[in-house]
């Protein structure tokens, strides 16, 4: 018979289809198994609700001849999500729970090219989502203006000390001036009370910036979104769970039932049979019904039921006997099996047949000297024999 390699081709996609259709079962069971487990952990998770508003951080508004001053959303951000924040929460509600323990719900982000600050505060109960949603907003804005007004009392407490000692000085040189009946030294003591005058209406400029800074700072966040009143859950998100899990189900499955193929080095057709041998299938011979011992006359399909498909698919395998014979080099064939009994007497018997039906004449000799069983199937005496 000729021989092909003896090395199996590369699997294409038609192998790789076969396969998953051949192991759709371990599949479909693995990806079920998943999916299950997957929707049964998250209908055992406790519901969480998500509350979200949002604050325009406004920069302040300087007076005329000071430099505008630069908003950092991100220390905004980090301000909103500190612990000062969240211990004013906790005194505005009235809170059991501490200041570490409502920052664990918290998330603060930064609006994509927006001064905008997103608060969102998750929660089992809709109505505390909201309302700590709602408690960060208004407790951010209140820091920011209690941390204007704290600034603008310390620098105004400075400049004032600044505006009463100059206006001292001013009163005792005017006394000074008042005492003195020297010309000269009055318009001395004159030019520095003037001097005097001019560095307090400084002050009393830089005091009434201040004041303008602060109130512009006071009013430098302002909730744009009040709080929503979640009406479902956030998580735990039922769809997106159950397309993940399908798709890590499916890959899992389809992965399973690849290593299962590399692992099965069972025959189950005849493409794994060429595969493995390297050689091509000449006929596939189903299985017959037997009603009486192997070596009966039965066993010759070919004579006893020449319609069946046992039958035909020994015409077949003659046809490519005779095909391989015309186009190579074919002259003996041999007809061999792992182990006793699996047919080689009965494949021989209905070959000879096949090729006598076709016109050919054959001769068929008996030569297993220990079990002999070519006659029985031919309803003929074994005597005489090939040793005769």
């Amino acid at each position: 018979m000729p021989q092909e390699s003896a090395h199996p081709a590369a699997p294409d996609l038609r192998e790789y289809l076969a396969t998953l259709r051949y192991r759709k079962w371990t599949i479909l069971l693995i990806t079920a198994l998943v999916v299950a487990s997957a929707m049964f952990f998250s209908f055992q998770q406790t519901p969480i609700y998500e509350s979200e508003t949002r604050v325009l951080v406004r920069p302040s508004t300087p007076p005329v001849g000071v430099a505008p001053t630069i908003v950092n959303l991100e220390t905004e951000r980090a301000l909103l999500d500190s612990a000062a924040v969240a211990l004013l929460v906790q005194k505005q509600l009235d809170l059991p729970r501490s200041p570490e323990a409502l920052l664990g719900s918290l998330e603060v982000s930064v609006e994509t090219n927006t001064e905008i600050l997103a608060i969102r505060y998750s929660d089992p109960d809709p109505l505390i989502a909201q309302r700590l949603a709602q408690g960060f907003a208004q407790a951010y804005t209140t820091f920011r203006r209690q941390q204007a007004q704290e600034q603008f009392r310390s620098q105004a407490g400075a400049i004032q000390e600044q505006i009463a000692g100059v206006e001292d000085r001013i009163a005792d040189i005017q006394d000074e001036i008042d005492g003195t009946e020297d010309p000269e030294e009055q318009n001395t003591l004159s030019a520095q009370r003037d001097s005097l005058l001019a560095r307090l209406g400084v002050l009393q400029q830089e005091m009434e910036n201040l004041r303008t800074l602060t109130a512009s700072q006071g009013n430098s966040g302002e909730v744009v979104q009040p709080a929503n009143l979640p009406s479902s859950p956030a998580s735990p998100d039922f769809v997106r769970n159950g397309l993940l899990a399908l798709a890590v189900g499916l890959a899992l499955g389809i992965g399973l039932a690849f290593l299962r193929e590399r692992l099965d080095e069972r025959l189950r057709g005849r493409e794994d049979l060429e595969a493995q041998i390297g050689a091509p299938v000449l006929a596939t011979v189903p299985r017959a019904v037997r009603v009486r011992k192997r070596g009966d006359r039965d066993d010759i399909v070919t004579l006893t039921d020449p319609k069946g498909g046992a039958a035909e698919a020994y015409r077949t395998l003659r046809t490519n006997v005779q095909f391989l014979g015309r186009t190579g080099t074919l002259r003996v064939i041999g007809i061999v099996s792992p182990a006793a009994g699996e047919g080689k007497t009965t494949t021989a018997a209905n070959l000879a047949v096949s090729l006598a039906h076709a016109g050919k004449r054959v001769i068929v000799v008996s030569c297993d000297l220990r079990k002999p069983r070519l006659h029985r199937c031919f309803g003929i005496p074994n005597d005489p024999g090939l040793t005769s």
